[in-house]
């Protein structure tokens, strides 16, 4: 889409491309695919949030940074999380790391460091814990969506961080939109 448009609030009047950043809450995004049971590949996942925030948006969306946050790989199943995520920064992600209890530090991170450098912000994640964060990258002017589920355990989804956000996508949509497509 060209010329100007006029976005959700928040967002700038531009006949170019906005600017979209992801952060994946890792640990998050898996327990979302294990309780919807499901597999999607990660950049089929990505290339479905850009194109349902560019129908949200009434603009292109240019992808820019990729975080994915997780818990350094140790123990018994460290080495299967480190090929894991080997295999996530190749596909583009800046990968960060962080002893297990620290890794919503990388996330709180991720997001007021994307919300100074685009337009957009989603992040991949339903924990109650970013809402504060939310409410800070909203504040410095990023548009934020979150990507949850309306699945149990609460940590998936919370109230409180749909409520921070300014929209929220259901990971659920698109598992649908997969099995119409």
């Amino acid at each position: 889409m060209t010329g100007s448009y006029a976005g959700p609030p928040g967002l700038p009047p531009s006949a170019a491309p906005l600017v979209l950043g992801v952060v994946v809450d890792g640990p998050n995004y898996c327990h979302l695919c294990k309780a919807l049971d499901v597999r999607p590949g990660i950049r089929e996942f990505i290339e479905w949030l850009r194109a349902s925030l560019e129908v949200w948006c009434g603009a292109d969306l240019q992808l820019g940074r990729l975080v994915w946050s997780s818990p350094a790989p140790s123990g018994p199943a460290g080495a299967g999380l480190a090929r894991f995520l080997a295999a996530v920064s190749r596909m583009g992600f800046d990968v960060r790391t962080a002893p297990r209890g620290h890794d919503d530090d990388v996330v709180t991170s991720a997001i007021l460091g994307l919300a100074h450098e685009h337009h957009v912000v989603a992040l991949v994640s339903g924990d109650g814990d970013f809402v504060e964060p939310v409410i800070s990258a909203r504040d410095s002017g990023a548009v934020v969506v979150v990507v949850t589920a309306d699945c149990p355990p609460e940590f998936l989804s919370s109230v409180a961080l749909r409520f921070a956000a300014d929209a929220r996508l259901d990971f659920a949509d698109m598992m649908e939109a997969r099995l119409v497509a």
